[in-house]
Formats: C-alpha cells, sequence, structure tokens
C-alpha cells in the first residue's frame, strides 16, 4: 500500500466548506470507496484548498477516482507521502491497518468455515439421503391427510342418510329448517330514513319509513285451520256446546230479531225553531203604541 496525500482545488469560495468536500465526507461515512482505496484523514478549510490522506495501491488509481467523482470545478493533485520521515500519524496508521488486517483475516476464516460446513452437510446428506426422505415424509403426509378427509366425508354422508331414514328424525329436520325460516323472515330489516336530519331517528323499519314495506307472511293473523291446529281442544269443545244446549243456540237468532237495532241518535245542532233562551238577569221590555190604547 502506498499512503498518498490528496490536494483538493475549488475556483470560488461558495461555503465554508466546498460542497466537493462534503461529497467526499459523504462517501467516506457510508463506506461507498472502492476496495482498494482506504481514506485516512480529511482535512477539508474554507478557503480554495483542501486535503485528503489515502491508503492506496498506486498513485494513479486514486488520482482516476478523484477525477471522476468530485465536481468539474474542483481540481485534485495526488503525491506520495514520504511515511518514514512523517509526524503524527504513525500511530493513527498503524491502529487503522491492524484493524483491517484483522477484520479482513476473520472474514476471510468464517467464510472458509461456513464453506467446509456447506460442504460436510452436503456429504451428509448425499450419504444418508436425509432431504430425500425428509421430502418423501412430507408427501406421504399429505396423501395420508387426503385420504382421511375423503373418508370422514363419505362417513358423515353415510350417517347423515341413515339418519334422515327415520321418520321423526326427517320430520324434526323439516321442523327446524321452517322455524328457521321463519324467524329470518319474521327479523326486520332497518332502512336509512331520508328525513334523518329533521331530528327523526337515523334508522327506522317497517312501513312507516318505508311505503313498498312488506309485513312478513309470518306476522300476519292465523286463519282458523291455523287456529284450530295450534288448539284442537277449543274447535272439539264449541260442538259439544251446541248439542248440549239447542235451544240456546235457537234462542240467540230469534232474539236478535226480536230487538231490532235501534237508529243512532242525531248528532247534529239545535232545531231552528227552538227560540233562544233569554239570558239571565235581563227582563223582557213591552212598547205600546197608539193603536193598543
Amino acid at each position: 500500500m502506498v499512503l498518498a496525500l490528496a490536494i483538493h482545488t475549488v475556483g470560488t469560495v461558495s461555503a465554508k466548506v466546498p460542497f466537493a468536500i462534503v461529497a467526499l465526507l459523504d462517501h467516506v461515512r457510508q463506506k461507498k470507496l472502492p476496495p482498494e482505496l482506504k481514506c485516512r484523514q480529511v482535512f477539508p478549510t474554507s478557503g480554495l484548498r483542501s486535503t485528503s490522506l489515502w491508503d492506496t495501491t498506486d498513485i494513479e488509481t486514486l488520482q482516476l477516482w478523484l477525477d471522476e467523482f468530485l465536481d468539474a470545478d474542483c481540481t485534485s493533485e495526488v503525491f506520495e507521502v514520504q511515511e518514514d520521515f512523517a509526524f503524527g500519524i504513525s500511530a493513527e496508521l498503524t491502529r487503522l491497518r491492524t484493524a483491517e488486517k484483522v477484520s479482513a483475516a476473520v472474514s476471510e476464516r468464517t467464510k472458509s468455515a461456513a464453506a467446509v460446513a456447506s460442504q460436510q452437510m452436503t456429504d451428509l446428506d448425499a450419504k444418508y439421503r436425509v432431504s430425500q426422505q425428509a421430502a418423501s415424509a412430507v408427501q406421504a403426509a399429505r396423501e395420508a391427510s387426503k385420504v382421511a378427509s375423503s373418508r370422514l366425508a363419505t362417513s358423515f354422508g353415510k350417517v347423515h342418510a341413515r339418519a334422515m331414514e327415520n321418520q321423526q328424525v326427517a320430520a324434526a329436520a323439516t321442523t327446524l329448517n321452517a322455524g328457521w325460516k321463519r324467524l329470518g323472515a319474521s327479523v326486520p330489516f332497518f332502512n336509512r330514513s331520508p328525513s334523518g336530519s329533521e331530528g327523526g331517528s337515523p334508522m327506522t323499519h317497517g312501513a312507516a319509513a318505508n311505503p313498498s314495506f312488506k309485513e312478513p307472511a309470518s306476522h300476519a293473523a292465523p286463519s282458523a285451520s291455523t287456529a284450530a291446529l295450534a288448539d284442537p281442544k277449543k274447535s272439539e269443545e264449541a260442538p259439544a256446546a251446541a248439542v248440549a244446549n239447542p235451544q240456546a243456540t235457537k234462542a240467540a237468532p230469534s232474539a236478535a230479531a226480536a230487538s231490532p237495532a235501534k237508529p243512532p241518535k242525531s248528532q247534529s245542532g239545535p232545531s231552528p225553531s227552538a227560540a233562544p233562551k233569554a239570558e239571565a238577569g235581563k227582563r223582557d221590555v213591552f212598547t205600546l203604541d197608539d193603536t193598543d190604547v
């Protein structure tokens, strides 16, 4: 490695630190330099010239990279440093170079150990067929799972078919399904009221909010046949009562014919012929004409 000093010159002072030196520092801190270049120190100034110290394979490589990377208004000159006559940088250079050598050695050993371990694992796999057996086991587990699922579905279908052959079970299942359907039809659905902004409830239901709403069939009044089926005792008691007391059943129509319905009372106002009553506290006043004397 060669220790080199680079002198960077700008045409005009535009900032406290030239932009070219700022870009160089950014590359150094983010470790974006080529592997053959090691930046040891950078000395930025507020004037036209700044310097940097490098470890490089040769002077020409560093010169080409600086000319390509830095701005057009910055020119760089590279010189080899006589390290044996330098002062104040030997200890820092020794520390940095030693750390780099150790890091490189550790990285190389780690790579070689990883390569050896990988090769050993490959040999063991080829010898005992571990990966092949694992793949076979996974495939067998998948096939067994498919077969078990198929058998379970088949057995469930058979059990269901046998259960539905029983009339009581089939009737109970039919009744349960009808009950669920009736329950679903009886649950009121909600429509957003268009007049929600007028202070009313934002959600209403039924015919009050939706004129096209139709009441479910389950809400309608039960028919006579449905009532008879619901309570057969009452339907049997009515004919029995009629047979036990036939006179009462005959007397009911005759009583209705004997007492016809009275016409409703008229609710109109008083007749025009009715004289108005004198107000309380007042007397009638009579006057006499000449013809009355």
